[in-house]
Formats: structure tokens, sequence, C-alpha cells
């Protein structure tokens, strides 16, 4: 079990040019819980689940995060002095548990904390350590595609639904 806080500042988000437009900062308590678990010596089950409170000014929401269970393989261990990595296959459930739909417009997407559909599928990652003479460097590397399922939604929402609106999306 390995609980994680992380803190975080949103400052600007990408346009359409893939150039930053200012906003408000936004700041970000992220409370997070990763419980792993070994079926074999070389599977497992993670799951990664968490809640977190956006505040900007004198706003703030706090709310579940979509929560994802990993189904693991280790294909190799990272080997001291080698190349050969840590390399695991994981296929990935991402479950809907975030705030998606019915959003307060007030509050400018601080309670937008989930995608509101089912995402799976698989997930290549790579870790090596290299050993320095006081310490290590960690190269990390992953690749997922995920395929989402259709998604509900309802008023103001994670797609950018506004007051009034219903039906259905593809992420």
């Amino acid at each position: 079990i390995e609980p994680f806080f992380v803190f975080s500042n949103t400052y600007g988000l990408y346009n359409d040019h893939w150039s930053v437009d200012s906003i408000d900062a936004i700041w970000g308590f992220n409370y997070l819980i990763d419980f792993q678990f070994a079926i074999t010596p070389r599977t497992g089950i993670e799951i990664e689940a968490g809640a977190i409170t956006n505040t900007r000014w004198d706003e703030s929401a706090t709310h579940f995060q979509d929560t994802s269970i990993l189904f693991g393989y280790q294909v190799s261990n990272d080997e001291k002095g080698t190349w050969i990595p840590d390399f695991r296959f994981f296929f990935e459930v991402t479950l809907p548990t975030g705030n998606y739909n019915n959003l307060n417009p007030n509050l400018e997407g601080l309670d937008l904390t989930g995608n509101g559909a089912f995402f799976f599928g698989p997930n290549l990652s790579f870790q090596k350590l290299f050993y320095l003479p006081r310490n290590y460097f960690s190269l990390q590397w992953s690749l997922g595609y995920f395929f989402p399922t259709r998604v509900k939604v309802k008023g103001f929402n994670a797609y950018l639904g506004g007051e009034g609106a219903k039906g259905s999306i593809l992420p």
C-alpha cells in the first residue's frame, strides 16, 4: 500500500493553436492511494484511487477521481550493470468514479475530476536505474493506448455541454 500526496498548480491551458492561454491559477491537493497485490512472482493487480481538492481564490471543490485497475505481467527485472530494464505489460481499466456531469458553472471546472467513461487498453512500462557515485538516475517510459466507452452527459460537463445539455458522446 502506497499513499501519495500531490500538490499542483495549473496556470494555463493549451488552445487549438498549441500555445498556452493564461488562466487564474488553480491549486490542486491530490490524495492518492495505490494498492498492489501479487498473484504470482510475475503477475499482480494494482488499484489506484484518489480524491482531489481544487481551489482558486475563495472557491474550492473536493471530489473522487477516476479509479484505475491494472492487471500486470513482469516481463523482465532491472539488472544492475546491464541495459536490461524493468519491463511490465499492463492491461488497464479506468472506472468513471470522478465527477464529470452536472458541473457547477460558477466553479468554472474546479469540480471536474473525471471523464465519465470506462477506458481500457494495454500499457507497456519501462524503468531503468543508472547508479551514480552518490545517487542514481531513474529513466522511465511508458506507452499505452486506451479505448473509451460512450458517456451519457447532462448539463455542464467534462465535454463542454451547457445548461440543458443531454445526450451521449464518445471521448
